[in-house]
């Protein structure tokens, strides 16, 4: 509660923020009850609709507009069926964070409509400014945050994380919830990780560099467009080079390494790849490796 500045009324610990996510669609819906999705987005949110056979809207991020949620977007997408709208921030996988103010405009339009908002914020740790996206003085009767200590914080194999709620919501999650879900090491490690200021600044630090070494090479590679990232990984495509996400990705593994192939997320396809942020070393090394894939020119700009 201390960490995250909110009344421990206000929290739910889960098995990770996936059993949250599987919780409040388990709560909220019925039956062919609509979900609204922003998308290109985190797929576990489609899965646990789909368990309740809930209908799924999608707004459709344009990497045009460098996959940027507009708030107008789900005004032309919400109806009275709506119950829950997925929203995630920084969006895995474009990195793209929502500003306050777009936020604030989308939870009162879905007020309107007694939906609520799920924010999900499994990268929130890794923004540069986390003060000016943080929701914590929001006070709204149907806004969910959704937090994780798997990511920032390296407790993956762990399972832990939590969301905050308003009063009435925690509470029925509390009473709903499996009982005993987080196990007591798990319990113990968050506990140590949220105090430990000097690991927090050490992974900054760390990512910053290795962000600020990849933005810069990647550039260098004519074929891909990067786009621009609040979180500890890079969206890429591929489309106007001579090879395809899956290509790229065995390429990589051969040597090591291993990237996200995104051609399973909604609105992308063959042509997307996520790429993450480690330390400095293994940054170059990644380099080093696209430039031995890139030695028959695959990853420059494909002319006709």
């Amino acid at each position: 509660a201390e960490y995250s500045k909110s009344s421990p009324e206000k929290i739910v610990i889960g098995n990770g923020s996936t059993e949250l996510i599987y919780l409040l669609t388990e709560i909220f819906l019925n039956r062919n009850d609509e979900v609204i999705i922003a998308e290109p987005t985190f797929t576990e949110y489609r899965k646990a609709v789909k368990v309740q056979g809930g209908k799924i809207r999608s707004i459709r991020l344009k990497k045009e507009e460098n996959y940027r949620l507009k708030p107008s977007s789900i005004q032309e997408k919400i109806s009275q069926n709506t119950k829950l709208v997925f929203l995630c921030s920084p969006n895995n996988p474009t990195g793209r964070m929502i500003p306050l103010d777009d936020l604030k405009k989308a939870v009162e339009t879905c007020e309107d409509y007694e939906a609520f908002v799920v924010l999900d914020e499994a990268f929130y740790e890794y923004c540069d400014h986390p003060q000016k996206y943080n929701v914590a003085g929001m006070e709204f009767n149907n806004l969910v945050s959704i937090r994780s200590l798997t990511k920032f914080y390296a407790l993956a194999g762990l399972r832990i994380g939590y969301l905050i709620a308003p009063l009435t919501l925690a509470k029925v999650m509390r009473e709903v919830k499996v009982q005993w879900n987080v196990n007591f090491l798990a319990q113990i490690a968050a506990k140590k990780a949220v105090v430990d200021s000097e690991f927090a600044a050490r992974t900054k630090k760390q990512t910053k560099e290795g962000k600020n070494f990849l933005w810069k090479e990647l550039k260098k590679f004519g074929g891909l467009k990067t786009y621009p990232s609040h979180a500890n990984f890079f969206l890429i495509n591929l489309s106007n080079s001579n090879i395809s996400s899956n290509e790229l990705a065995e390429a990589l593994l051969m040597r090591g390494i291993t990237i996200r192939d995104c051609s399973n997320f909604k609105f992308l396809d063959e042509n997307f790849v996520r790429v993450c942020t480690r330390p400095l070393e293994d940054c170059k090394k990644l380099i080093e490796c696209m430039n031995e894939i890139n030695s028959k020119g695959d990853l420059d700009e494909n002319k006709p």
